[in-house]
């Protein structure tokens, strides 16, 4: 089997340290395993923010309808209007 590795040169204080690393299959998966488990709770924190934001924006929405509304009737309870349709007499027309 061929190996694949990679030469990693550190400086450190005028001196090169030199890392050799093993690109394998498992070295690979294991890394985009910790990539996708680091995005994904990334993105969990950031909905959590969002849910948060959006509650409290409804939550501002809804006082200042509340507060914009009609005063509401204290009692005083009127009869609505109603229109009657005016009937034509066909009959009496001619």
């Amino acid at each position: 089997m061929h190996k694949r590795g990679c030469d990693i040169k550190l400086l450190k204080k005028d001196k090169v340290i030199s890392i050799m690393v093993q690109f394998n299959r498992e070295t690979l998966m294991i890394v985009a395993v910790a990539v996708c488990l680091f995005s994904c709770f990334y993105l969990y924190k950031e909905t959590q923010k969002q849910k948060v934001d959006l509650s409290a924006f409804t939550s501002t929405v809804l006082q200042q309808i509340q507060s914009k509304q009609a005063p509401v009737n204290d009692g005083n309870k009127k009869k609505p209007v109603v229109v009657k349709p005016e009937v034509i007499d066909e009959e009496n027309d001619d």
